[in-house]
Order: C-alpha cells, then structure tokens, then sequence
C-alpha cells in the first residue's frame, strides 16, 4: 500500500489510525536535536506533543506514565511509585480502554518493554 493511501474498511470508508509513541527517561531538547528523520516525518503528518513534569506528579516512571495513559493525576489514578499496586484504573482507565469501550470494533495494541506498563 502507498504510504500516503489512508487505510479503509471492506465499505472503502477511511478508517483512523493513532499512533501514540513515548519513551522514558529523554529530555525533549535531546530529541529534538537529534537526527530522526522518520519520527519526524510522523509529526510533520499528525501532531506532536511534549510532557512537562507538573507539581502534581513526580518525576517517576509509574505516576508519569499512568497520568499519561489515564489523564488524570496520581492522587486519582492511585499510582504513587513504580509499584503500581492500589491502583484506581477501575475509575480512571487508560486511553486504550476508552477506545474500546467507545468503539467495540476497534483495534487496538500496547507494546512496552515494562510490564507493569503494558
């Protein structure tokens, strides 16, 4: 398929697609300034966004990540440290679980190298 064709269902209607793409542990400013040619054709075609540390969560993994996923800070989502245990995702889930609630037949998928993450 050419790479700028959309991607359509059995009917031919245009279905989207979202890419969410994070990593952990890299300033913005090295990004950046780094030669990435590929992330930044992706950008240059959709939207990029940055995340600044806020008061609300602290600068570790499992707060940040879960405020990402949830949109909510830790004193909701529960996620205090990197043990992700007594968690509220129940009453606050991650973006993943709102798609397929709202869209019973979409596809979705999380690839991680942590666990507890994905």
């Amino acid at each position: 398929m050419p790479k700028d064709e959309p991607t359509t269902d059995a009917q031919g209607a245009r279905r989207p697609r979202v890419l969410i793409m994070g990593w952990d542990g890299v300033r913005d400013d090295v990004v950046r300034a780094a030669h990435t040619p590929h992330l930044d054709a992706l950008a240059e075609r959709g939207f990029l966004a940055t995340v600044r540390v806020h008061a609300a969560n602290p600068t570790i993994s499992g707060p940040v990540w879960s405020t990402m996923a949830t949109g909510v800070y830790r004193d909701l989502h529960g996620v205090h440290d990197n043990d992700f245990r007594g968690n509220a995702f129940d009453q606050h889930p991650d973006v993943l679980a709102r798609v397929r609630a709202a869209l019973p037949g979409a596809t979705t998928f999380a690839a991680g190298s942590w666990a507890p993450l994905v």
